[in-house]
């Protein structure tokens, strides 16, 4: 529908809007569908400060379009923990 309107109409705009928060919620909630799945947890040790960076790529790409800026400053001495990485990563992903 919104291919039909004109590129400069406010209801284009508001329709797109919504498309892209309705593709959003969308891959929020396949999200949370994985990680309520009940199935093997795959705990080995991990740093967390290497899930934290390679969670912060896509968040920070997130933010900046919106102005935001992350800022980091991790421990480097902190012990590896036992952990399931890839849960670890989709809860980070969630809470963005």
């Amino acid at each position: 529908m919104a291919g039909r309107l004109p590129k400069d109409s406010p209801e284009r705009s508001a329709m797109e809007a919504a498309l892209n928060n309705i593709t959003r919620a969308s891959g929020t909630i396949k999200d949370l569908l994985r990680f309520a799945k009940i199935g093997p947890s795959q705990k080995r040790p991990t740093k967390l400060n290497d899930i934290l960076d390679e969670s912060l790529v896509f968040i920070q790409f997130q933010k900046e379009h919106k102005g935001i800026e992350v800022k980091t400053d991790f421990d480097p001495d902190l012990p590896e923990v036992l952990v399931d990485a890839d849960q670890a990563r989709q809860v980070l992903r969630i809470l963005s």
